[in-house]
């Protein structure tokens, strides 16, 4: 796959349901909103209701909330996507791009839905800043995942049949709940906070989400070598994505 060069135009994005703060949050960057997915350099899927477990291979834990139809709405616009289409999740959406690569989910973990703001770590760099948080369940990545962003808030993880619980010290030390993570297979990166929740005030996590997206147009992953990509260092992709992106 080559990077096409698209003078003076947009990058463009498509909502297979749609979420006015994501639109208003990407169109705010720069973004064009389109209303044809075979159109769009980027498809998210947005935050909504938990994912069946049965497209994980798990039955329904009693905490666990579906609507078949969103499932349905999420698959028909998983398989409608270009092998070279980024993906993109913001929490319910990145759970579900999650488990689209072969990954499962914590059908119910406590400490994350608060819809507040609290602490996430960079894996490669161990530099920290604040998200928000609203989701009861949460990511366990696959083998083919890098795991780019984790926290260390859940005491407690459950799913059908198992428990995971923390004590006061193994919470303190141990970083393992997954934030963010990406494919570079598919190009899906799996976002578990909420960029778009601008009322809450963090806007690094706005600007991380961004130029996470941006790398992954750019480049179709996101290099894990250490370098920064937060704050008011610049990434690569952040220079070139105004007129590159990946078809």
């Amino acid at each position: 796959m080559e990077s096409t060069v698209k003078d003076n135009s947009t990058v463009k994005f498509f909502l297979p349901v749609p979420d006015r703060q994501v639109v208003d949050m990407l169109k705010r960057n720069g973004f064009e909103w389109c209303n044809k997915q075979e159109a769009a350099d980027f498809v998210v899927f947005t935050g909504g209701s938990d994912v069946h477990p049965a497209l994980y291979g798990e039955t329904l834990h009693s905490t666990t909330y579906f609507d078949g139809v969103r499932d349905n709405l999420d698959i028909a616009a998983w398989n409608r996507c270009r092998n070279d289409q980024v993906k993109v999740g913001i929490c319910r959406g990145g759970q579900f791009l999650n488990v689209m690569n072969d990954g499962a989910l914590w059908q119910n973990v406590s400490g994350h839905a608060i819809r507040g703001t609290h602490i996430m770590r960079s894996v490669a760099t161990n530099r920290t800043l604040y998200v928000t948080s609203t989701h009861h369940q949460m990511i366990i990545p696959s083998s083919k995942a890098d795991v780019l962003y984790v926290a260390n808030l859940a005491k407690h993880k459950e799913s059908a049949t198992t428990t995971k619980t923390y004590s006061s010290e193994e919470r303190t030390a141990v970083w393992d709940d997954v934030e963010v993570c990406v494919y570079e297979k598919t190009h899906s990166l799996c976002y578990q906070p909420h960029p778009e929740y601008e009322e809450l005030g963090n806007k690094d996590n706005e600007r991380l989400f961004i130029d996470l997206i941006l790398e992954m147009l750019v480049h179709g992953k996101v290099p894990t070598t250490g370098r920064s990509i937060l704050g008011a260092q610049c990434t690569q992709a952040s220079e070139e994505a105004a007129s590159t992106v990946r078809h």
